[in-house]
C-alpha cells in the first residue's frame, strides 16, 4: 500500500497526521465497493398492535464526501433482520408456518434534498421454522434494493445526514 492510500484512509477515520500537505483527491473506488454498515434496532408493530425491536444489519455503498451540489445515490444495499425467539415462539403457538408484512423503508436527509425519499416498499414474506432462529433478507433472494437517490448536498459547513425514517 502506497502512502497516498494510507494518508487517504486516515483521512477518511478523521486522522490527522503531521508532514507534508497532500491534496484532497477522492481515493478511487471500485465499482460495488461496500463502504458502509449499519447496525442498529427498528421497532415495529406484529399482530396489528405489539411493538416489537427487531435488529437490522444494513450495508451499502455512499459517498464518504462531496461537494455543495453534488448528487449522490446509495447503491448495492441489503439488509438483514433477525427475527427475535419471542416473535417465532409466539408464531410457533399459533401454529403459523408463513407470516407476511407490507413494508416501507424511507430514508431521511438532513443538509441534502430531497429530505426524505422512499428507499423500498412491499410485501416481506417469512418462513417459520419449526425450531432455531431466522434471517429476514431484504430484499428477498439475491440481488440488492435498486439504487437510492438521487440525494443532493446542501451547503455549508454542516455535514449531510442521512437516516432510517
Amino acid at each position: 500500500m502506497n502512502l497516498k492510500a494510507v494518508l487517504a484512509i486516515l483521512a477518511v477515520a478523521g486522522v490527522t497526521t503531521a508532514g507534508p500537505q497532500v491534496s484532497n483527491s477522492p481515493p478511487p473506488l471500485p465499482v460495488n465497493a461496500q463502504i458502509g454498515g449499519l447496525h442498529f434496532p427498528f421497532t415495529c408493530q406484529i399482530l396489528g398492535s405489539l411493538n416489537q425491536t427487531f435488529e437490522v444489519l444494513a450495508t451499502g455503498t455512499g459517498p464518504s464526501y462531496g461537494a455543495t451540489g453534488s448528487k449522490f445515490y446509495l447503491t448495492d444495499t441489503v439488509a438483514h433482520i433477525l427475527v427475535p425467539d419471542a416473535v417465532l415462539a409466539l408464531a410457533r403457538k399459533l401454529n403459523a408456518t408463513h407470516a407476511t408484512a407490507n413494508a416501507s423503508l424511507y430514508l431521511d436527509a438532513s443538509n441534502a434534498s430531497p429530505s426524505q425519499i422512499l428507499a423500498y416498499q412491499g410485501i416481506l414474506s417469512l418462513a417459520i421454522p419449526a425450531t432455531g432462529s431466522t434471517t429476514l433478507r431484504l430484499p428477498a433472494g439475491n440481488g440488492t434494493l435498486p439504487a437510492v437517490g438521487p440525494f443532493t448536498l446542501g451547503t455549508g459547513t454542516d455535514p449531510a445526514q442521512l437516516a432510517i425514517g
